[in-house]
């Protein structure tokens, strides 16, 4: 009779029979075994027999229904009568089996690290652990779905487990990427938190090289994963934050982790991402991946939100509905945040390629779509056609610090940036669009740093980026007038976005905002081509664009002739004409004398003009010839003051052009030569010719100065030759030769003799280093004037006597040759420009200020000598 052999069996017995039979996964011999001896061979330690001894690689189809049997003891299946076969334990006596039961390993039930609150029933428990065993021991996560599939429907923890753990993890290794070469066991990646699931399942997607973008229009890599890897895994959130829970000793669920299935809404809605948005969902470590991500990897997250509907769009494989996989405000609060992240991403951006460009526009497009706002026009659309923002938008820079634009702060509730509304939205349709046309221009530049220019630069900063793009338009070569007419536009609209603001005139809600309407005016009217006709008419002052010719063209300033041309047709073809104060010269008056003075006025500005650009880029020597060759008075000096200054003041250039040259010094540490000394005083000394009286004061310091260091090079250099004198004196002595021997009137082996001072000059010295007064510091300068330039005599009335002193001040000493030469004379015995300049504004000065200095005027001494 069936089954009479297995009941006469021990317990012992029975337990080793049915290891024996699970060994040789021998399924109906189980089946027909285990149910006639219930009384030993309870469900539970069946099944961990099973779970123990069965082979892992053997097909779970072949015993999920016998599992199934068991655990319910309802045997459904009917198969035809089997003989048990009892002879591997039939020869055991009860003590020998009892011993070799003993000696079993035979594993818990439930798997290790299962959670308290997970059901204990006995299927629950079998499917999970037997899972974990087939994949630690073989690597067969396949067979696990023919496994678990079966039992889904047993609760909801099972499910959930089998849609968070399994799915992502057997599409990671065997769907997606099988040629990973570390991927994650099914029970280590079942302990992960959130983040670090995430991590691992977009872990591809950021090191490996793929094809993030399909050329045939299939979906991207990165939206694929985040919809079939990471949606599972977020389906067991509720599950992880459970067991959080538990591990702090609470298994109490909140209100929370019920799962509803209310209908979804239809758009994102515009309330902004609050405080109470932040719902501690791993959904929301998805979000920081996105922003952390764009930083480098732009295109990457582009992808992502072009292909990707947000928290909703996930696939669970058809075991859920990912509709109602969430509940409706927890899907709502997700969903604005995923909005956010996606304003986030474009700020975060430091790529500044024009397909960081192109990606930021793609999610401008994409969050028309999930905002139900008006989608933007293409980024070429003429900047006349852009849409207007309105002027409250502009407000919303009030921010204190960069530090607003850190990933990590962007996410942050109420951003004034990131948050989800149409104000924002607005906001960053600009900013794209300024990327965009700044690119145009030829300054590439990313959606970051064109926020950073809007919200926290200065002015300065501003300006100089606005100079640096004039530049580089200028550098493209000629352009007609249609093209820099198309520049103009887009900066103008660059300054203001076309928002109107109450003060207009002075700022714009643009990039270029903080410089004022009349300086980017200025500016534009370009640089570049400033003789344009339509400029040159528009220009109140048309040699005021000379300036920027000769920035923009290295080496132009010595075209001077060419230039000075150029100048004085503007003035003759009747344009305005302003004086080097900037006031218009009238143009009522006609007559010739006022033309030609009007012609003069205009050359002696673009020689000016050309001085500063020379003297720009450190070229003295043409500075210096421009001033004494084209500026300097020609003809006999006049020996009046009155003469001198009723032609300055129709001559306000010259003089500013030879007191730029006579100051200017380089900007090496170098220590200047006599020449360049002698060249700065001789413009200095013209300047104060050509100088009004209220300029002479300035003029006289830098004189000063310059003639200060000129007497102390020449008190180095004659030091040094008195010097090299006594050394070249005490190396006479020879070997054998006789000290203090005079030969020819010379001594040798003496030391020199001073030559003292004559009485004059120690009263002069002794006045210098006394204290000194107002009217002293006065006498004491003019003293000084008279010792190193000219004497401080002469009336300015007196003409020939003017005259006869400047060719008596030179003293005849013998030079070189032993020939007699004038001091203050070059070698070809011409008397120089700087000393008869200087001479001649010296008797001015004696006859305007000379009660003060002490000086006799030459036409009262000759009369008191009378």
């Amino acid at each position: 009779m069936v089954g009479t052999e297995a009941k006469a069996l021990s317990s012992a017995q029975c337990i080793l029979l049915t290891v024996h039979y699970a060994s040789e996964a021998n399924i109906r011999a189980l089946h027909a075994f285990t149910p006639l001896r219930l009384d030993v061979l309870s469900p539970e330690l069946v099944l961990r027999i099973v779970l123990s001894y069965m082979p892992e690689t053997l097909d779970p189809t072949l015993y999920t229904t016998y599992v199934r049997e068991v655990a319910t003891r309802i045997y459904l299946e009917q198969r035809e009568p089997l003989e048990v076969d009892t002879a591997p334990v039939a020869s055991l006596s009860p003590d020998q089996a009892q011993g070799r039961v003993n000696k079993l390993s035979i594993a818990d039930l439930s798997p290790p690290a299962f959670p308290p609150h997970a059901p204990n029933d006995l299927l629950t428990r079998f499917v999970v652990h037997r899972a974990n065993r087939i994949d630690n021991e073989t690597g067969l996560l396949a067979l696990v779905p023919r496994l678990a599939e079966p039992f889904l429907d047993t609760n909801d923890f099972l499910r959930t487990w089998y849609v968070s753990v399994v799915l992502p993890l057997l599409r990671l290794r065997y769907d997606y990427y099988p040629d990973n070469k570390d991927p994650p066991t099914l029970s280590a990646f079942e302990k992960l938190d959130g983040q670090q699931g995430i991590d691992l399942l977009l872990d591809n997607v950021t090191n490996l090289e793929h094809e993030i973008t399909s050329a045939t229009g299939s979906e991207g890599l990165v939206a694929r994963d985040t919809r079939a890897m990471v949606g599972p895994w977020m389906y067991g959130h509720t599950e992880r934050k459970r067991r959080r829970l538990d591990n702090k000793q609470s298994s109490k669920p909140t209100e929370q982790d019920v799962v509803r299935s209310p209908p979804r809404t239809a758009f994102i809605k515009l309330d902004g991402v609050s405080k109470d948005d932040k719902t501690g969902h791993d959904w929301e470590y998805v979000f920081e991946w996105m922003v952390h991500n764009a930083v480098t990897n732009f295109p990457l997250v582009t992808n992502l939100i072009e292909e990707w509907d947000g928290p909703g769009d996930v696939d669970l494989g058809g075991f859920h509905n990912p509709q109602d996989y969430l509940d409706d405000d927890t899907q709502s609060k997700l969903e604005r945040q995923y909005a956010q992240a996606a304003f986030a991403s474009c700020y975060a951006a430091e790529a500044d390629s024009p397909e960081t460009i192109d990606g930021a526009h793609g999610i401008l497009v994409r969050l028309a779509q999930l905002l139900d706002f008006e989608p933007p026009p293409e980024l070429a659309t003429s900047v006349k056609q852009l849409p207007k923002v309105d002027k409250h938008a502009e407000l919303l820079h009030a921010t204190d610090s960069t530090i607003y634009l850190e990933p990590d702060v962007l996410l942050r509730p109420e951003h004034p940036l990131a948050t989800p509304k149409l104000e924002t939205y607005m906001l960053l349709q600009m900013t794209v669009y300024s990327a965009y046309q700044l690119s145009g221009l030829g300054h590439s530049i990313s959606i970051l740093n064109v926020a950073k220019l809007r919200f926290f630069s200065d002015q300065d900063e501003q300006l100089a980026l606005l100079l640096k793009i004039l530049h580089g338009l200028a550098a493209r070569g000629k352009r007609d007038e249609q093209q820099w007419q198309h520049d103009h536009d887009i900066l103008l609209w660059l300054w203001n976005w076309n928002i109107e603001l109450e003060d207009q005139g002075r700022k714009g809600a643009g990039i270029f905002g903080r410089i004022e309407k009349t300086v980017i005016e200025r500016e534009l009217l370009k640089h570049g081509v400033p003789f344009q006709p339509v400029n040159i008419r528009a220009s109140l002052d048309p040699l005021s664009l000379l300036p920027k010719l000769l920035e923009q063209n290295a080496n132009s300033y010595t075209k001077l002739d060419d230039l000075i041309g150029i100048g004085r047709n503007l003035i003759a073809a009747g344009l305005p004409l302003r004086n080097a104060d900037g006031d218009l010269i009238d143009r009522s008056l006609e007559s010739d004398v006022d033309k030609q003075t009007k012609l003069s006025v205009a050359e002696k500005r673009v020689i000016y003009m050309c001085v500063e650009a020379s003297l720009t880029v450190g070229d003295f020597e043409t500075a210096y010839s421009y001033v004494v060759n084209r500026l300097a008075p020609q003809d006999t000096i006049p020996s009046s003051t009155t003469e001198e200054h009723s032609g300055v003041q129709e001559d306000d250039v010259s003089w500013r052009a030879a007191f730029l040259a006579g100051r200017y010094r380089p900007q090496s540490n170098a220590q200047p030569t006599l020449r360049r000394l002698d060249q700065r005083t001789e413009l200095l000394s013209l300047a104060l010719l050509l100088a009004p009286p209220a300029s002479l004061s300035e003029v006289l310091n830098i004189w000063r100065r310059c003639e200060e260091e000129t007497n102390a090079l020449l008190a180095a250099e004659t030091e040094a030759e008195e010097d090299f004198d006594d050394r070249a004196d005490k190396r006479i002595s020879v070997p054998g030769g006789f000290a203090d021997v005079s030969t020819e009137g010379m001594v040798f082996g003496q030391p020199r003799r001073e030559v003292g001072r004559s009485n004059a000059e120690a009263r002069r010295g002794a006045d210098e280093e006394a204290p000194m007064g107002l009217f002293d510091v006065a006498r004491g300068a003019a003293k000084a004037f008279s010792r190193n330039a000219f004497p401080l005599r002469g009336g300015a009335g007196a003409s020939a006597a003017s005259q006869q002193q400047q060719s008596q001040m030179y003293v005849q000493q013998p030079d070189s040759t032993g020939e007699a030469v004038h001091e203050g004379m070059d070698d070809a015995g011409r008397v120089r420009r700087r000393d008869m300049i200087a001479n001649t504004v010296t008797g001015g000065l004696a006859s305007g200020i000379g009660w003060m200095l002490g000086a006799t005027p030459v036409d009262r001494d000759a009369e008191d000598r009378r």
